[in-house]
């Protein structure tokens, strides 16, 4: 099924189902720059025409539109996404002086044998076999790593009514359960894509989605609006009882990666945790009941000894997609993370690991890149981001329900996220690897490292090998150089 010209809002609700697959267009090589036309229900058309108005790829909601903030919500709409297109030239031109195609460094082909060879010496080797055909190759990868890296730095201002389209892939039962969680929530615009799906999904099959709209549909429905309604509640009547003027957040929740799973009573944690992982490690290759083999671990193993069951189970990790056992599920870590929106968007899809975030807000303030403030545009970005501010505090009062619309992808917002240490090996070496967004490569690498000094046996560089702690400039330069190399062999 497809979801065309939903906004943030709704794309992450719609991925919040782990049992499917998705595919989402990226912020990350796709501008959301351009006007396109839309039609008088706001689906888009197309490119808007040479000489026509168009419109930005954002949604605009009639509730808005209708209210006193309607033109209001139009003007930073727009003045948003002109901030975007205004910091492109600029970061380019930065980016070209720092980051110059004489100094790169490419792996090519020399006397049969592949090197990393700095472009400006191309033309001076010999054992190359077509050093212009080379260079040009260079060239070309170069254009589109530093697009691509303009994109990375640049995407802060988006807004979170920004349109995308996503792709699912999932059983009637998953697309069933999704429709009923959409129908209680409180988004107008994701209760009407409940609607749409169960529209689509009968002309395959009316039974098969019936459930949906059975008396235990309903019941469901109305039990998870309650759910919510007394939670918030709940919550609401525990923050009241913080004492003021004591402002807690001066005091808490500001931290980028705060591990919250930490070692007890002098270490004993770790050590009863390293040894249940190393029983549970050897208990598919035993004919002992756990019991057993845990006290014969306990009465007769040195620390040594119990760690060289985990090293053994992760001996010869050559690549990032060897998995260990899944006896290395049973560890758990809790975090909680603070990062920008636009970081969120990209971990979500880690669907293994249990993620829950709070509502978008300003509140807790915004990232803005260094190459922002090196290419002269800092007095820009925040002037977007304080007319943002005042936009979203009139929502909360007038249009409560799509003030998390109009934060951006630069604004902080905080979530927890629940991992087992055979999900945290994946997805610390995946979101450390050197193609990553600058943004959620740092705060990976400060995972990394909280979760190795509070359990260094279960957490190092021989569990996690393919973490990377470096700093790159040009990230995607050697994935660029490999797709212009397939293009051109696809040519001949």
């Amino acid at each position: 099924m497809s979801f065309e010209g939903v906004d943030q809002r709704e794309a992450k609700l719609i991925e919040d189902s782990r049992l499917a697959g998705y595919i989402e267009k990226s912020t990350r090589y796709v501008p959301f720059t351009e006007k396109v036309e839309v039609d008088s229900e706001g689906r888009i058309i197309g490119p808007a025409k040479p000489g026509e108005t168009g419109h930005y790829l954002y949604r605009e909601y009639p509730e808005v539109q209708g209210s006193k903030l309607g033109s209001q919500y139009v003007e930073v709409m727009d003045m948003l996404i002109e901030t975007v297109k205004a910091f492109q030239e600029p970061v380019f031109k930065l980016l070209v002086e720092r980051l110059p195609l004489e100094e790169q460094c490419f792996t090519i082909t020399v006397n049969g044998r592949k090197e990393k060879v700095k472009y400006g010496d191309i033309g001076k080797l010999e054992g190359i076999e077509d050093p212009e055909k080379e260079k040009e190759l260079c060239r070309k990868a170069h254009e589109r790593a530093i697009k691509a890296k303009i994109l990375d730095l640049t995407r802060g201002p988006l807004p979170a009514s920004l349109m995308t389209n996503i792709g699912m892939y999932a059983s009637f039962r998953t697309y069933e359960h999704q429709v009923l969680k959409q129908r209680a929530e409180d988004y107008p615009p994701i209760r009407q894509i409940a609607e749409d799906t169960i529209t689509e999904l009968r002309k395959i099959s009316e039974p098969l989605i019936a459930r949906a709209d059975s008396e235990h549909g309903r019941d469901m429905v109305d039990y998870l609006k309650r759910q919510r309604q007394d939670l918030a509640k709940l919550a609401q009547e525990v923050k009241e009882k913080r004492g003021y003027p004591y402002d807690i957040e001066k005091e808490y929740g500001k931290e980028e990666v705060n591990l919250l799973t930490v070692p007890k009573h002098g270490g004993s944690y770790e050590v009863l945790n390293t040894k249940n992982l190393a029983v549970a490690t050897l208990y598919p290759h035993s004919d002992m009941c756990f019991e057993e083999l845990r006290l014969l671990v306990d009465t007769h193993m040195s620390n040594d000894q119990v760690n060289q069951i985990i090293r053994t189970a992760v001996a010869g990790s050559n690549n990032r997609r060897y998995k260990p056992p899944r006896s290395f599920e049973r560890p758990r870590f809790d975090f909680e993370w603070v990062g920008n929106f636009g970081i969120f968007r990209d971990l979500q899809r880690n669907r293994f690991t249990l993620q829950v975030r709070q509502p978008l807000t300003t509140a807790l303030g915004y990232d803005m890149p260094q190459a922002i403030v090196d290419s002269g545009m800092e007095g820009k970005f925040k002037d977007a981001m304080e007319a943002v501010d005042a936009l979203h505090y009139d929502m909360l009062r007038t249009c409560p329900a799509y003030a998390e619309t109009v934060t951006t992808f630069a604004h902080k917002v905080r979530w927890l996220a629940t991992m087992d240490l055979r999900q945290a090996i994946w997805m610390l070496q995946l979101r450390t690897g050197i193609q990553g967004h600058p943004d959620y490569r740092n705060l990976m690498q400060k995972s990394y490292k909280q979760l190795r000094r509070g359990f260094p046996e279960m957490v190092n560089e021989e569990t996690m090998p393919h973490v990377d702690l470096n700093a790159h400039e040009l990230e995607r330069l050697a994935a660029a150089h490999s797709t212009e190399q397939k293009l051109a062999a696809m040519e001949e």
